[in-house]
């Protein structure tokens, strides 16, 4: 839901990753089209059980896989990966969050009770920054001076006793990183009520860097606000104003009269960064007692610039910088253009368990899954950009180069195919595309003993391209299939995996009957019953566990061969029921540490229908 987008050094502490003799080919038997499967494979017309399913916290997983404010828009795993709450976006929604009078209640807070745990790491939040955030949230749940003090040991661990401020991450920092950090440690300090120890060294340290020309560089804005005007916020933050030390500071008012006359200089259009200066600009002047003003006009264009998606769209929270700039707004009395956006941001977050950030990448099968998904369940989704990023994924991938160079390429196509039929959308031309995948398996050697498994998916892939789009299967590709197909089972090792189910999908694309195919088939049914374990299938045969996707892939051969009855639905419903989330697993304090991702869910709903 959010984007880093240009943030400098100093406010980055504050922020902080894919033909064989042995077949007759019957001319009458041929289909005329690709037919791999009767899977409705957009559950559009799945009739769903909801004794299995809970279709809310269905609802509520897409949700958390869903980012809209971003280019492109996106459903992905990366929401569901890690059920820890982001402590980044939680600390500074909840600022948010107070500043729209809507303060999270206590008894909510206390669901991310075990993300508060000082113990607790994290890769993403450094460990000061971890720190800080922690020590933030949990100081909301009044905590006594016992609790509150195991934080503070976390956060004094990042003093450096020589330089007397706190670093981010190694005590050979530069000054600029460490004043960044020292601003955010003793301002957490501060809302906790904790005295500063070490309060008197700090001061006496900036003072010394007060003094020191370097640190007011004369007409270098940027670089000013990374020194100059962080120390004097900590100064102030300390309590203290210029008329306290009297005598002892050099005269800044030159200094001063540059920024405050020259905002220009520090707000640009397109710097995210921006408003994070002017927060500390308000900080200085209070220090000096001076009064400071920007105009409305360019807060607005400076925060609509660096907050909106290329096409000027989108409105792309970032908490912290949303945080200060609502605070900046706020002090010059100005009324906030973005509420609506914000609240819905707020509200996201609320329903999602902050648990978002960053940006995701393009991946076309997620994105389909959740595509499938919310469709099926009416998650609400900005449906218009979806539509314009699969239309440009169609332009660059299919109009502008057709080429299809290898399997991950055919398998986009595949998923682009399936996400436009999701979302009702018409491809422009669909001969493009068949013809590429049939150029692409009129080329592709079969016969290649170490690509079997490669070459099985992707004429499996194609072959379902060529079945969505509703186009026939050339001659030479039924040919060749069969020649695929033969390899395969001379070569045996197939049936020790659930890849066999691809093998029966393709026996049945190129069409023929005889005793081979019998054969094959029979041992297709053979390696079905080795793989089911519990009621359900696992992937191969040294595999120990049942997993969704190879019991689904199970159930469709079945199903096609009018083999899978009462008993054997029983038993996979009960294996569902056994791995599918309760309702209260998207909790904080669920001992679960990941929810199923986006295609688990799909197959988990795909088998419920069956």
């Amino acid at each position: 839901m959010y984007r880093k987008k240009g943030i400098t050094v100093a406010a980055s502490v504050a922020f902080i990753a894919m033909l064989g003799t042995g077949f007759a080919l019957k001319d009458s038997l041929f289909p005329a089209y690709a037919e791999m499967s009767d899977v409705d494979v957009n559950l559009t017309s799945t009739s769903i059980e909801s004794t299995i399913v809970n279709r809310e916290l269905v609802k509520k997983l897409v949700g958390m896989s869903y980012y809209e404010n971003q280019i492109p828009i996106q459903f992905s795993n990366i929401g569901l990966s890690d059920s820890s709450v982001n402590l980044y976006t939680l600390y500074w929604t909840l600022d948010i969050m107070d500043q729209l009078g809507q303060p999270l209640p206590v008894s909510e807070l206390e669901k991310f009770t075990q993300d508060l745990n000082i113990s607790k790491k994290t890769e993403s939040i450094p460990e000061v920054m971890r720190n800080n955030y922690q020590a933030g949230i949990a100081n909301r749940l009044e905590l006594g001076d016992s609790d509150k003090g195991k934080y503070v040991d976390e956060l004094m661990g990042h003093y450096d006793d020589v330089d007397h401020l706190f670093y981010f991450s190694s005590k050979d920092e530069d000054v600029t990183g460490k004043l960044s950090t020292t601003l955010e440690v003793i301002s957490t300090l501060k809302t906790m009520g904790i005295p500063l120890d070490k309060k008197q060294e700090i001061v006496d340290k900036c003072l010394q860097l007060y003094n020191n020309d370097e640190n007011f560089p004369e007409h270098k804005p940027i670089e000013s606000m990374g020194k100059g005007a962080v120390l004097i916020s900590i100064l102030k933050e300390l309590g203290y104003t210029a008329s306290d030390f009297k005598g002892q500071l050099v005269d800044r008012s030159n200094w001063l009269t540059e920024l405050n006359q020259n905002p220009t200089g520090y707000i640009h259009p397109s710097d995210m960064s921006a408003i994070l200066y002017v927060h500390e600009m308000i900080t200085v002047n209070e220090f000096f007692g001076t009064s400071y003003q920007v105009p409305k006009a360019m807060l607005d264009d400076s925060l609509r610039n660096s907050s909106y998606d290329k096409d000027g769209k989108e409105f792309i929270v970032e908490p912290l910088i949303v945080s200060k700039a609502m605070a900046v707004y706020k002090k010059f009395d100005y009324p906030f253009p973005f509420l609506d956006q914000v609240k819905a941001y707020v509200k996201d977050m609320s329903s999602t368990g902050y648990n978002k950030n960053g940006v995701v990448s393009e991946n076309m099968r997620e994105n389909y899954y959740g595509i499938a998904l919310a469709k099926k369940f009416g998650y609400a989704f900005d449906e218009k950009a979806m539509t314009h990023f699969l239309e440009n994924t169609y332009q660059t991938q299919v109009e502008e180069n057709s080429s299809i160079s290898g399997y991950n390429k055919l398998d986009n196509i595949y998923c682009l195919v399936l996400s436009y039929q999701a979302m009702g959308m018409e491809l422009k031309d669909t001969s493009i595309i068949s013809q590429a995948v049939v150029r692409y398996l009129q080329d592709y050697d079969v016969v290649d003993p170490t690509k079997y498994g490669e070459s099985l998916n992707t004429f499996d892939t194609g072959f379902k391209i060529l079945s969505l789009l509703h186009e026939k299967i050339p001659t030479d590709l039924n040919k060749k299939t069969v020649e695929l197909i033969e390899s395969l089972d001379n070569d045996q090792q197939i049936y020790n995996t659930m890849k066999v189910n691809k093998v029966y999908n393709l026996i049945n694309c190129v069409g023929y009957e005889n005793q081979h195919s019998k054969e094959i088939i029979s041992k297709v049914m053979e390696t079905l019953n080795k793989l089911k374990i519990e009621g359900a299938y696992k992937s191969k045969v040294a595999a120990d566990l049942p997993d969704i996707v190879s019991t689904c892939e199970a159930v469709q051969v079945l199903k096609s061969r009018n083999q899978f009855n009462d008993v054997q639905r029983q038993e996979v419903r009960e294996y569902l029921k056994s791995i599918f989330p309760s309702s209260d697993s998207t909790d904080s304090n669920s001992n679960a540490t990941t929810w199923p991702n986006l295609m688990q869910l799909y197959y988990e709903c795909l088998l419920s229908s069956y």
